[in-house]
Order: structure tokens, then C-alpha cells, then sequence
């Protein structure tokens, strides 16, 4: 139609139910008035799911804000004023299947497993959460969020486990080596306090009371692990 797409490809055949619980986030997102890529059309082609997805403005907000950093503390409190928009939308039927232990399981660390297993009797699934929030899949035009993108990790779940996830990725993320690292950390802190404070804004939860906080790092470097020596990962 002479207009911009995206094409969203998974890898494997068996991933056609993931490709139905992201269709079914993204529709819920977009209903609540999220900035999320619509899901235009659906199928599998050559044995593989698909989705074409609406274009979204802006650019990723890592990129941005490496050109701009002095805007970290305003887009962070931002990002956290959207990421705790999304916990107040409850998840699609489809996706309360199996929850909470098809993410529960993410981590291997048994100290965190068994800590789960003493959490296990008050995790929530009532949220629609997205699980891999970070400057890398989050967009803006330097003023606004104007999206949320990889929603293949969405579910039903418990926004603190959501908020620990992303405070991992934000508190933990490499930084390149050189002289400017001591400086890099000094931004990556204030967009980490910026976010924290832009969801404790609009959320009823402060972040690092979460009871999650072991898992999410924990997820996090399982992440790390799997992608280390894997040239596609």
C-alpha cells in the first residue's frame, strides 16, 4: 500500500501459540491507549508465524539518548509513568493460561527458585505484563514514549515481577569500557531513578520493596548466560 510496515518473523513453527499470546497483549495494549504496533495481519509462511504490524514513530531510546543525554531523567520518569499504565491493564483470557509458572520458571538459581516457592501463594496474575522493558525496546520522539515494541515475552502476571525484570536490565546493563564509563554509569543512574520515580508516581509500588527483585536479576543473567557464544542471540 505504498506505506511503512513491520514484518515480525519467529523462528520456528513451534512458536505459533507465542505468536497468538503477543497478538493478544498487543490488542489489549493498544485498547488501553498504549503506544503499540497494531497487529495488521497474521499467519505462518513456510512453516513459519508471522505478523505484520503497524509503523510507530520515533526512534529507540537508547539511540536517543546517546545524542541527548540530558534528557535521561525526563524520559525515564516518562518510561515509568508508562510501564505502570500497563500494569493497570488486565491481561487477555488467553494469556491467564498456565500462569504464573510458564515465567515463574525463567530463572535456574535455586536460592530464587526456592524463595518463589515461598512467594508462589501471592503472586499475582491480574496484570498484563511485558517482561523485557528497556531503553533498547522502548521508543520516543525526544519528548513523549511513542513505543513499546517485543511484546514475545508478555503474560499474565504480577507487576513486580515486571518492575524487577526492568530494574535488572536498567541497574545491571553493560557499559562499553574507556574513560567515559564513570560518566555513562552517572546517566544510566539518573534515568534508573527517573523511571522508578515515574511509576512509583502513578503505581501503588515501590520498586525496590519488590519481593522480586532476586528473581529479576536472576532472569536476567540466565539471559546473559543463554546469549554468551551464541552468535544469533
Amino acid at each position: 500500500d505504498g506505506g511503512e510496515h513491520v514484518l515480525r518473523v519467529y523462528p520456528s513453527p513451534e512458536r505459533e501459540a507465542g505468536l497468538q499470546v503477543e497478538q493478544a497483549a498487543r490488542a489489549a495494549a493498544a485498547d488501553a491507549g498504549l503506544p503499540v504496533a497494531r497487529v495488521e495481519a497474521s499467519g505462518v509462511f513456510r512453516g513459519l508465524p508471522m505478523l505484520i504490524l503497524s509503523w510507530l514513530d520515533g526512534e529507540p531510546l537508547l539511540a536517543h539518548l546517546q545524542r541527548r543525554p540530558w534528557r535521561v531523567r525526563n524520559l525515564g520518569r516518562e518510561l515509568g509513568r508508562v510501564h505502570a499504565r500497563l500494569h493497570a491493564i488486565p491481561p487477555p483470557d488467553l494469556m491467564r493460561q498456565g500462569a504464573p509458572d510458564n515465567w515463574l520458571v525463567w530463572t535456574r538459581v535455586n536460592s530464587v527458585i526456592e524463595q518463589m516457592e515461598l512467594l508462589r501463594t501471592s503472586v499475582g496474575t491480574g496484570s498484563l505484563i511485558h517482561l523485557d522493558i528497556h531503553p533498547l525496546n522502548v521508543l520516543t520522539d525526544g519528548r513523549r514514549i511513542t513505543g513499546i515494541v517485543d511484546w514475545g515475552s508478555s503474560a499474565a502476571g504480577d507487576p513486580r515481577a515486571d518492575v524487577a525484570r526492568t530494574a535488572a536490565l536498567l541497574r545491571a546493563g553493560p557499559l562499553p569500557p574507556g574513560p567515559l564509563k564513570p560518566i555513562l554509569g552517572l546517566f544510566r543512574d539518573a534515568f534508573y531513578n527517573g523511571w522508578r520515580r515515574g511509576y512509583e508516581e502513578v503505581a501503588p509500588v515501590k520498586v525496590e520493596a519488590s519481593p522480586f527483585m532476586a528473581w529479576g536479576a536472576a532472569t536476567w543473567l540466565a539471559d546473559i548466560e543463554r546469549n554468551v557464544g551464541n552468535a544469533e542471540g
